[in-house]
């Protein structure tokens, strides 16, 4: 007889969801090997359009890694099979990654992004940058510009975007759940992003806040906690 995925365990649900994943990164790997070739011209010429729609396809492909990612990442965290590990982390360090890697999607749209402050606090570096990772995906796709800030033990991620109502911040880390003129705007991502990052705060300890920003825009504020 045949098993519905609601029951079964979360460590059954994330070893399907990694057996899953490994099988879709293999065609999804070939599409942007291969559309990174005809992208070099190594085949032969291009005409513009050509060479949009295949920019195109790389992007999609990338997307879909990345969501398939985060969704093993979900299954991992339901099956308590990620641990948070304490150490001395240079937070202005962190950001300054996390804003390195983020820059060619950001240049991509326009937005440039500020690295502001410095610290030093005992966390979990890898599932705190992760968090930061996701927030400031979400602010690059919706930004006029963006600024990574450290205040105290707090990580702040703030964009110039539309900016979020009061009324639809408590459903926001919710997974598959955009909202409002945030939606419209961009439809990359199913939400799942920053429920994985709400996620990670629970599991570190720490917590997420939204706001608005003096002149607009979004604030999420990422507090870390004592020890």
């Amino acid at each position: 007889m045949s098993q519905r995925l609601a029951d079964l365990s979360a460590d059954e649900r994330s070893r399907l969801l990694a057996r899953a994943a490994h099988d879709l990164r293999g065609p999804l790997n070939a599409i942007l090997g291969f559309s990174g070739t005809l992208l070099l011209r190594l085949p032969g010429p291009l005409t513009p359009d050509q060479e949009q729609h295949l920019g195109a396809i790389r992007g999609s492909a990338r997307d879909l890694l990345r969501l398939i990612d985060r969704l093993v990442e979900v299954a991992q965290i339901e099956a308590g099979e990620l641990h948070h590990r304490r150490a001395p982390v240079d937070l202005r360090a962190l950001l300054e990654d996390v804003a390195a890697k983020a820059r060619d999607a950001a240049a991509d749209r326009g937005v440039p992004i500020d690295v502001q402050g410095s610290g030093t606090v005992a966390t979990d570096a890898r599932l705190v940058r992760r968090i930061v990772e996701e927030l400031t995906d979400n602010a690059v796709r919706f930004g006029g510009s963006v600024r990574l800030s450290i205040e105290g033990r707090g990580v702040t991620v703030a964009d110039d975007g539309p900016g979020i109502a009061p009324a639809d911040r408590r459903r926001l880390f919710r997974p598959f759940g955009p909202l409002g003129v945030r939606a419209t705007r961009d439809r990359e991502g199913p939400g799942v992003g920053l429920y994985v990052a709400a996620r990670l705060a629970d599991l570190i300890g720490g917590t997420i806040e939204v706001g608005g920003g003096p002149s607009g825009g979004t604030v999420f504020t990422l507090a870390l906690p004592e020890g």
